[in-house]
């Protein structure tokens, strides 16, 4: 009797501990999904106004009259002759290490805990603008050179621009694509992974965000990486497809409706949402998995939904 009620002890206990781990599980997986999404629709956004209008926003919170440390910053403007807007590109004080150098050079009575601290506030000040700050100081000749060579290819200097400096919203986006990224890098199935990559890369390109783009690029790899080594690459690529859709939809939709960046972010939503119940409709079916007919089907089914929605709020 006593052996009996141990083994249903047992037993009872065991189904415990499983249903414990099931739901474990499907937390953690809950969680990468969900890190997943905010990742993309944090970076998408990004690629619309929206995040022009954070930038002021966030401006105007945090700008105050210039110092003696902004001035340091800015005097390469004046060395080089530098008056463009575009100037922290070129004038060698906005890099990082050509910032630290100005606010040292400031006041030479300052400690190093002083100068650290003026440093900080003078390069966010300014990282919290539209224009954000470079990469690294460039040469302006040189800059001018490859605007020539990318105009011939239809790109635009402004995002050359951009694609060479960074703010602090893109910062706050590549942060989120790392956290996305580390919790789904051992974890999630190939071809989710894929979608992430992808999503990523076309809201990066789209947004010109450095940072972004760089964790962007090694989910690219890593995604080809495992879809030759698990022999999924033809999946992978399908992936790649409705990763790009997916954010192209949303960036798209909310660059071409008027009314305000959040009414274009509701709309990308939208649009991103129909995309990913269309995906949900096309076979699994590799054979059946044709580029050219996704692009006639989805075009129409984009143009309506978007047409009636305006329609709508007219």
């Amino acid at each position: 009797m006593i052996k009996q009620a141990a083994k249903i002890s047992t037993e009872k206990l065991q189904q415990l501990f499983d249903a414990v781990r099931q739901q474990s599980k499907n937390l953690s997986t809950n969680t990468r999904w969900s890190a997943s999404q905010v990742a993309q629709f944090l970076n998408a956004s990004l690629a619309t106004d929206a995040a022009t209008e954070v930038d002021r926003y966030l401006r105007s919170i945090f700008e105050t009259s210039a110092t003696a440390y902004d001035r340091a910053m800015d005097y390469g403007r004046v060395l080089m002759n530098e008056k463009g807007y575009d100037h922290r590109l070129f004038d060698g004080g906005h890099s990082i290490s050509g910032a630290w150098d100005a606010v040292k050079s400031a006041k030479a009575e300052d400690s190093l805990g002083q100068e650290s601290l003026a440093f900080l506030q003078s390069y966010w000040k300014d990282l919290v603008t539209p224009m954000g700050m470079p990469l690294a100081t460039l040469n302006r000749e040189n800059f001018e050179s490859a605007v020539k060579i990318a105009n011939d290819l239809g790109i635009e200097k402004e995002w050359l621009m951009d694609l060479v400096s960074f703010t602090a919203t893109e910062t706050v986006g590549a942060f989120a694509a790392v956290i996305g990224a580390s919790m789904n890098w051992g974890r999630a199935e190939t071809e989710e992974f894929a979608k992430l990559a992808a999503g990523l890369t076309t809201s990066a390109a789209l947004a010109a965000n450095p940072l972004a783009m760089t964790v962007a690029l090694l989910l690219v790899a890593r995604s080809v990486h495992k879809g030759r080594k698990e022999n999924k690459l033809k999946k992978v690529l399908r992936s790649f497809g409705w990763g790009a859709a997916k954010s192209g939809a949303f960036i798209g939709a909310a660059s071409i409706v008027g009314g305000g960046a959040w009414i274009g972010i509701g709309c990308g939503l939208m649009a991103a949402f129909i995309v990913h119940k269309y995906e949900n409709r096309v076979s699994d079916d590799d054979d059946k998995y044709d580029p050219g007919h996704m692009a006639i089907v989805m075009t129409p089914l984009l143009q309506g939904q978007l047409v009636s929605m305006l329609e709508h709020r007219e």
